[in-house]
């Protein structure tokens, strides 16, 4: 007698099929079963699943930390900016300052020579008292006294380091220092040497005020001459 007359149309039917080494594979139950994969792809799944979740958690960390460190250097910024804006209000302050002391100095620069030349002033005008009140016999000793104020001026100058400036007569033309008033021809002269001195000059420091007048020789030569006058 077969058995296999005797199973029921709905019994449920079960085939295992194996990988040829006698482990199955595939389960499938009335050949609509899920299929249940091996072990080895299972892990595989689980472990990429679990990377998968990790991933948007190490990107919001990183995300946070980068804000944070953005943050905390925007504040370093702006501390910065502060303290270079302050540093800046206090050199503007010190340049009024001392653009306000350099003009008040540049107004009152002159002072002291001022102050030294009063008395100056007053000694000149006794002298010219006293050349009044007396006669000409006297005449020699108010010129000494005038000499003592001219002494006395040239010595307030010196003090407010205001220097004369006398060439003598055979000295050479310096225009530095010289303005030429004439070029002559002077005998006994060589060309370029001073032969008169009009005026003195003065000095500031290094800086010219006033340039001594001065006449230099200049000897034209003597057979160019002849020699435009045999042409003429």
């Amino acid at each position: 007698m077969n058995t296999d007359e005797g199973k029921k149309p709905d019994q449920e039917e079960k085939q295992v099929t194996g990988n040829g080494q006698g482990i199955p594979k595939t389960l499938t139950i009335n050949g609509e079963g899920p299929e249940l994969e091996d072990d080895a792809q299972v892990s595989d799944e689980t472990e990429q699943e679990k990377e998968d979740d990790q991933k948007p958690t190490g990107l919001l960390e990183s995300a946070k930390k980068m804000i944070e460190l953005l943050t905390s250097e925007k504040k370093h910024l702006r501390e910065e900016n502060d303290q270079l804006k302050r540093n800046l209000a206090n050199e503007r302050d010190k340049f009024r300052r001392l653009e306000k002391k350099v003009g008040e100095n540049q107004k009152y620069d002159g002072i002291r020579l001022a102050r030294d030349i009063l008395s100056t002033h007053d000694n000149l005008i006794r002298a010219i008292e006293v050349g009044e009140e007396n006669n000409p016999d006297n005449l020699a000793a108010w010129v000494e006294g005038i000499k003592v104020v001219q002494k006395e001026l040239r010595s307030t100058l010196n003090r407010s380091n205001i220097q004369e400036i006398i060439p003598e007569v055979g000295d050479p033309f310096d225009h530095n220092n010289h303005n030429a008033l004439y070029y002559a021809p002077v005998p006994g002269f060589e060309d370029g040497q001073i032969t008169e001195v009009q005026q003195t000059g003065f000095k500031f420091h290094n800086r010219l005020l006033r340039p001594a007048q001065v006449g230099v020789a200049e000897n034209y030569p003597v057979e160019a001459e002849s020699e435009e006058e045999q042409e003429d």
